[in-house]
């Protein structure tokens, strides 16, 4: 870590944000730099493990109230594969075993934020509709245990036709919108279409059906005019001097 942890968090804390009042609770971030032997900068991301839970550690311990963690789950590499889904898994597992209520930049990044890919935000949004059903939990009751249906079939049957698997079978499981469940040889004659490949499939549908919502005329032609006075007035200046 380039500083403290302790320091960086009372410092967050403490510093005021425009709007912000006495008592309102702040969220305590959580960003950690990371550089191995190798010669450019790593950020491992089961790394970030410790780094979460650090910096909920010590929001409870300097701060009543404020305990959530805020990080971001940019993947290292700079394509939507194997690589890429696995960081950004390892990024959000801690997030969510350390009940952050905040996570930033949760879908679509590469290279460490400093790209974003289209079929990288389908695959990570497929990733937090998992955790949100996986949050979700499932009831433990009489209705849900279907004992009674256990008994009625008996041993050497099947529940496939019972009135209780009939009820639920098609919404009880989650059901992935990007997944492919082929085997290798039907996938081979489907077209051999990797996550990647169904993800740029399902983007570029999602685009083609969208509409535009309404947007007053007038309203239009301000916003359009103040992009071009502001292109020519920033025409040739350096905004980072």
């Amino acid at each position: 870590m380039s500083e403290p942890l302790h320091e960086r968090r009372l410092a967050d804390i403490a510093t005021p944000e425009k709007g912000d009042t006495p008592s309102a609770p702040r969220p305590v971030p959580s960003s950690c730099s990371f550089c191995g032997e190798r010669a450019r900068a790593e950020d491992p991301p089961v790394e970030r493990f410790g780094e979460v839970f650090c910096s909920v550690e010590h929001a409870d311990a300097f701060v009543l109230e404020v305990r959530r963690a805020r990080v971001q789950t940019a993947a290292s590499v700079g394509v939507p594969d194997a690589q890429a889904a696995y960081e950004s898994q390892w990024n959000l597992w801690p997030c969510v075993l350390a009940h952050s209520n905040l996570v930033m930049h949760a879908v679509g990044w590469l290279e460490g934020g400093l790209t974003v890919s289209y079929e990288k935000i389908v695959i990570d949004a497929e990733s937090l509709a998992m955790f949100q059903h996986f949050l979700q939990g499932f009831a433990i009751n009489a209705e849900t245990l279907a004992l009674d249906m256990i008994a009625e079939v008996g041993p050497g049957g099947h529940h496939f036709g019972t009135p209780h698997t009939q009820a639920r079978f098609s919404t009880e499981f989650y059901q992935s919108s990007l997944a492919d469940r082929l085997n290798y040889e039907s996938w081979l004659a489907a077209g051999s279409q990797d996550t990647a490949r169904r993800a740029n499939a399902i983007w570029k549908e999602i685009l083609a059906q969208y509409e535009a919502p309404p947007l007053d005329p007038g309203i239009r032609d301000a916003l359009e005019d103040y992009v071009a006075r502001r292109e020519r007035e920033l025409e040739g200046r350096s905004l980072y001097d």
